[in-house]
């Protein structure tokens, strides 16, 4: 691993930051990790200890020629505070990737928790950029640029993240959805407090409507939304939005992360695919062939298709996130 310790914020400036886009050729064979999320060893440490995991799926997948790229939020910056931190919990994994660049093409995708590492400092020989083009018809990107609320781009979005990270060092318990998956007080509380806050934010829109504010009133069903799909199976409303704005026009296939959600999803217009992540018991990867992709468990090599994907409703409305909670979790400590 590359001794570059102390001074390692390893902030980039901005003109680094604007869409940096590296094409690269789709015959040849590779490995994709997305939202590894490796922290400070620690009990909100998201990565825990799939250091050997993560290490033995390198050992036995790659090739000469299969190139690697870790789709965004590899580091997690606001769990960690420092990337010495991140070095010194999980410097074997570190040091395999920093020889990893010597040999083979390595490509880091920033995510919306990395948005600021110069993993090209970090690891000399890789590249680092905010979107790859895979092929003519294949965008592989993080996808938080299409989050109403995690974009870095977005007001407070990095004081949110930073926040969110820091209630989970406090209590020790993940503060994420689903909410049948982190069952736990802080979780039920937080969740309790966004649904009271949602309620309120519903009536703001009424009002601005009355008013003749439509656009604002727009705006703020478009942020009630986004909280309905998120909480009914379509973490971050990425999966509808990437189908909107992106699958046919221009792209055929979009390869990306941030969600947490794995799955390889055919679509009238083109094909979804999301790596998932390194952040629950099962981890999962992405394998290109040359043609196409596969999303495997890393422990068992089960292959992802569709199946967290079916269960998303097509059209979801705030009334539908209501309904849930009334049915479902009707208080702070009521499950």
């Amino acid at each position: 691993m590359n001794n570059v310790s102390q001074s390692i914020d390893l902030s980039l400036n901005e003109e680094r930051l604007r869409d940096q886009t590296i094409k690269l050729g789709s015959a040849k064979p590779a490995l994709f990790f997305s939202d590894m999320h490796l922290g400070d060893g620690g009990h909100s440490d998201l990565f825990s200890t799939h250091d050997d995991l993560f290490i033995k799926v390198l050992e036995t997948r790659l090739s000469r020629e299969t190139r690697v790229v870790f789709l965004g939020d590899f580091i997690d910056l606001p769990q960690a505070w420092t990337i010495h931190r991140v070095q010194t919990a999980h410097s074997r994994a570190l040091k395999v990737i920093s020889r990893l660049c010597k040999t083979h093409k390595v490509i880091f995708v920033r995510g919306n928790h990395d948005w600021t590492v110069d993993y090209e400092l970090l690891f000399p020989g890789s590249d680092c950029c905010e979107r790859v083009l895979l092929g003519d018809q294949t965008l592989v990107w993080h996808g938080h640029q299409l989050d109403l609320i995690r974009n870095p781009a977005v007001n407070c979005a990095r004081i949110k993240t930073y926040l969110h990270s820091l209630g989970e060092r406090l209590t020790g318990r993940r503060l994420n959805l689903p909410l049948e998956n982190h069952n736990s007080w802080p979780n039920r509380t937080l969740f309790s407090l966004g649904i009271y806050y949602s309620r309120l934010l519903q009536a703001k829109s009424r009002i601005h409507r009355r008013l003749g504010q439509d656009q604002s009133a727009m705006n703020i069903d478009a942020h009630l939304t986004f909280w309905a799909r998120t909480v009914l199976g379509d973490p971050s409303d990425q999966f509808r939005l990437t189908c909107e704005k992106l699958l046919g026009n221009p792209y055929g296939r979009v390869i990306c992360g941030h969600s947490h959600l794995p799955g390889v999803v055919p679509t009238p217009t083109g094909t979804y695919i999301n790596i998932g992540s390194w952040t629950g018991k099962s981890p999962q990867y992405g394998s290109w062939d040359g043609q196409s992709m596969t999303v495997l468990e890393a422990k068992t090599k089960r292959e992802f298709g569709d199946e967290y994907y079916r269960q998303i409703p097509s059209e979801t409305v705030p009334e539908d996130l209501f309904r849930w909670w009334t049915k479902h979790h009707r208080g702070f400590s009521r499950r």
